[in-house]
């Protein structure tokens, strides 16, 4: 029997029409929709009554319960985690984006906008297995090279009634590399447990500076080099040459690196002659016969 007309009552108060919800009459099964006055439930499980009336003006009826929710979901914090020892992000390093939300009652999806490091403007956030944070992995792409920014991540949370919360987080972004001035050692040449002192003046005071050895001194092992950094970006290495070097004489050279705190690294390097062999002993000396004022040469 075609329906004629159907209402809806909400917790006993006045019927409201309602209409098919697609507007035209050509289904089996229709679906009605009706709009509630806005602000007139509380936040709870409230009851619904349809009244259906046919052509023949029989009525029938129908109740069913349903739960305002108007409260939004609460983004309580994000960590952004970047890759092992570093504290900014470079082009192409991957970062996981943690969220922790007051609540993951009812809650329909998490995503991130993560477009202002080259990631989607809508990425899911899964929630973490036998946790209750949310993760994304987001890869740096399109960045701006040669320069340190501040760029922007958004979390979205939304509920099954379409209420959504945000929150945000600042993510450290540094595609610069290190800039060296100038390196200089202290001599030229050096002997075995001779102090080799290098400083390096770069344009920042943060950088992590090393200098492998191993090229100069067999002894060489790892965390015996000092390096003291000062105001300005100076940094002053030294190190001793082993007393039991096997390094033959000759000329070599030195690498400095700095790396940044996001990975970026840069080099420069300086030549010292190694040199643990001594004068030669005396062989001649011409003429054999000579006087005073005159002038002897050795060999």
């Amino acid at each position: 029997m075609a329906i004629k007309q159907v209402d809806v009552q909400v917790d006993g108060s006045s019927w409201i029409p309602a209409q098919i919800a697609d507007t035209v009459a050509d289904e089996l099964v229709e679906g009605y929709a009706c709009v509630l006055p806005a602000g007139s439930l509380t936040d709870s499980v409230h009851t619904i009554v349809v009244r259906a009336m046919d052509i023949a003006n029989t009525v029938g009826f129908g109740t069913e319960t349903f739960e305002v929710d108007t409260i939004a979901p609460q983004v309580v914090g994000s960590v952004v985690r970047y890759p092992t020892g570093q504290l900014r992000a470079k082009e192409g390093d991957v970062l996981t984006i943690i969220t922790q939300l007051a609540s993951n009652a009812d809650i329909a999806k998490v995503t991130l906008d993560a477009s202002m490091l080259g990631g989607s403007v809508d990425q899911t956030m899964y929630l973490a297995p036998g946790s209750d944070v949310y993760l994304a992995q987001v890869t740096l792409s399109d960045t701006p090279m040669g320069t340190e920014s501040q760029q922007v991540i958004t979390i979205t949370a939304e509920d099954k009634a379409g209420n959504q919360g945000t929150g945000t987080e600042n993510v450290s972004v540094d595609n610069k590399s290190p800039i060296f001035s100038t390196i200089e050692t202290s001599a030229t040449v050096y002997k075995d447990n001779d102090t080799v002192t290098i400083t390096a003046k770069l344009d920042a005071d943060a950088y992590t500076v090393t200098v492998d050895f191993s090229g100069l001194d067999s002894t060489y092992k790892p965390g015996s080099v000092t390096v003291t950094p000062s105001s300005g970006g100076t940094y002053t290495i030294t190190y001793r040459i082993g007393t039991a070097n096997t390094i033959p004489d000759g000329s070599y050279g030195l690498v400095v690196k700095a790396i940044d705190q996001a990975g970026n690294a840069a080099m420069r390097a300086a030549s010292v002659l190694l040199d643990n062999t001594a004068p030669g002993q005396l062989l001649k000396a011409e003429p054999s016969m000579l006087r005073n004022g005159d002038t002897i040469v050795f060999t």
